[in-house]
């Protein structure tokens, strides 16, 4: 999977997600996927579990068709941005309840809070 069918396939099942990349971040992928981690982030502040769970799954599934350039913005903006980013009980709970296994072992490595 490149960059071009990443955002076909998140802007289908996620819209509002995609709506969400504002015209400074498109073209950028690294900020593409960045702008995708901080909409789930907003789905778990607001207790949408279900969202978070199915982007989660989503971004499992991307990272495992994903060629190198999206493998490393799936890996750095979106897996170590969130497990290094706001530690917060709200997302402890939905990523350690509904996370896909390999999601949560990485962002595990990266920080002491997701064990």
């Amino acid at each position: 999977m490149d960059r071009d069918e990443f955002l076909k396939q998140l802007e289908a099942n996620f819209p509002e997600a995609y709506a969400e990349i504002n015209e400074s971040e498109k073209g950028l992928l690294h900020c593409e996927v960045g702008a995708f981690r901080r909409w789930v982030e907003i789905q778990m502040e607001v207790g949408h579990a279900w969202n978070a769970e199915k982007a989660l799954r989503f971004i499992e599934r991307s990272l495992r068709e994903a060629g190198f350039e999206l493998s490393n913005a799936i890996e750095v903006s979106f897996i170590e941005d969130l497990a290094l980013g706001e530690h917060k009980l709200e997302y402890q709970i939905i990523i350690k309840e509904r996370a896909p296994k390999s999601i949560l072992l990485k962002m595990a490595k990266l920080h002491e809070f997701w064990k």
